[in-house]
């Protein structure tokens, strides 16, 4: 007679193949990823190349995310690059008709995803030369007027001919980045436009698609002397350990946000080379230390901005004693406390900015980082500090300083319900939300998305699951009978 396999075996047998069968399923996923990334790197070694071109089925099958990844080059190969070759890449960028479009065409919001978005772009305008060299590549292209003339417009022909692609790029890019243009770009740039009218413009037959081109609306302001490229600045930070731009600095505002934070962020050999007191005080003169008033609460501020965007910061927040050396900054940071009554918080005094900052910084991660030691120097000089605040005569704006060690965590809101809540004026999160849009409502025909393949497997477990659940359940319920 056969002896029956008693019920918590069974249990044992269908728990060791469900681990199994997640495990496989994981290390599954991150083998696909993995080789995924090789195969792109491969091809862009092999092609030196995009892997897909403007067109191509496959790469309509992705989702935004997986494209932009696989059009960005491995990072070796993308500074063994030089500026003309990345010039010629970027004027055959397969995505560019799909991202105006995603934008209505709105230029200045095309070249700011483009800039934070795509490698080549941010590697090629942050060169010196990086401008002259998209005038001139563009330059050499030849436009393909009959397509144009047959085509309806410039619209239609954008689809079907590279050359009005790479023309309307060139036009584009232009519109964008006059203000920054020296007076030899502008020069050439004007002299390239006056040969492609005469050579090709003018033989355009449609009247709005001929203005496109020839009307172009550039501003007639005076070069920025001096503008340097920010791989130049870069360098500074070898010279000298101290920002390389200032908001002072006449080319700040003719910077986006994106080149702004790489040329904030010192090389990693001079990050980690930074003493505690260099740290601590590059952290009090960030340029944008005073984001904490584009956010609801320290904590969306350092969770979505100072942290992800500050590395000095975060640098800091990794060293031993880096807490203490921020609170040291703290008690010797001597409160303009006239300028704040005269004033208001909107003073533009560096010490009251500062002050506002540290205060966050102690709200926020008090609960979090602050051992015995911390709350021990923190208490002993907040003693000292309430006698200042104590002269602030607007009690709504003393309170702003009136700092507490918190103990637990007023908002457990997941980071995901903090960016909801945040503010909308705010240019990072408002970018991150274009971009979480795009990512819901481009179309994908005839493909999946970065996620929706695995879908089928995350359903197939979930039956697996019940399935031996139920025959768990059965098995048990016949043993007791």
């Amino acid at each position: 007679m056969r002896r029956k396999m008693p019920c918590w075996r069974f249990y044992y047998v269908l728990l060791g193949v469900m681990i199994l069968f997640c495990v496989t399923a994981v290390m599954s996923f991150y083998a696909e990823a993995a080789a995924d990334s090789t195969e792109k790197n491969e091809k862009w070694r092999e092609l030196r190349d995009y892997p897909m071109q403007y067109g191509d089925e496959e790469l309509t099958t992705m989702s935004l995310e997986e494209q932009l990844e696989l059009l960005n080059p491995p990072q070796d190969m993308l500074e063994e690059f030089s500026t003309e070759e990345l010039a010629e890449l970027m004027l055959r960028y397969p995505l560019s008709y799909e991202m105006l479009g995603w934008f209505d065409f709105e230029i200045s919001s095309y070249f700011s995803i483009l800039e934070s978005q795509s490698s080549i772009f941010s590697e090629l305008i942050s060169r010196e030369g990086g401008n002259t060299a998209i005038l001139k590549v563009a330059d050499s292209v030849i436009l393909d007027v009959d397509i144009i003339n047959t085509s309806g417009g410039v619209t239609h022909a954008f689809m079907e001919s590279a050359s009005v692609r790479t023309e309307t790029f060139f036009r584009n890019f232009v519109v964008a980045y006059w203000n920054r243009f020296s007076q030899e770009e502008r020069d050439l740039y004007r002299s390239i436009h006056g040969q492609r009218s005469d050579k090709y413009y003018v033989f355009i037959e449609n009247e709005g698609s001929r203005k496109f081109f020839e009307e172009i609306p550039l501003n007639d302001s005076e070069p920025v002397d001096g503008f340097i490229a920010a791989s130049e600045l870069k360098k500074r930070w070898y010279e000298k350990k101290e920002y390389p731009i200032t908001p002072k600095d006449p080319t700040w505002k003719l910077r986006s946000l994106d080149e702004l934070y790489r040329i904030l962020t010192p090389p990693d050999d001079i990050l980690k080379s930074l003493t505690l007191n260099e740290l601590t005080e590059l952290v009090l003169c960030y340029p944008f230390l005073r984001g904490y008033e584009d956010y609801d609460s320290a904590r969306q501020f350092f969770n979505l901005f100072f942290e992800r965007r500050c590395k000095v910061f975060k640098e800091l927040l990794d060293r031993e004693n880096g807490l203490q050396s921020l609170l040291y900054a703290y008690e010797a940071n001597d409160l303009n406390v006239s300028a704040l009554n005269e004033e208001g918080l909107d003073t533009e005094d560096e010490s009251v900015i500062r002050e506002l900052f540290l205060c966050k910084f102690v709200d926020f991660y008090s609960a979090l980082k602050f051992h015995d030691e911390e709350v021990a120097l923190y208490e002993k000089i907040y003693r000292k500090k309430k006698a200042v605040y104590d002269r602030i005569e607007d009690d709504e704006i003393r309170m702003a300083f009136e700092t507490r060690l918190s103990t637990q965590m007023e908002d457990d809101a997941s980071e995901n319900d903090l960016e909801e809540h945040a503010s909308t004026d705010n240019f990072e999160q408002s970018l991150e939300s274009s971009m979480a849009d795009l990512q819901n409502q481009m179309p994908v025909r005839g493909g999946k998305t970065a996620y929706a393949k695995y879908v089928w497997g995350a359903v197939v477990l979930g039956i697996l699951f019940v399935g031996c659940l139920c025959i768990g359940i059965f098995k048990a319920w016949k043993t007791k009978d």
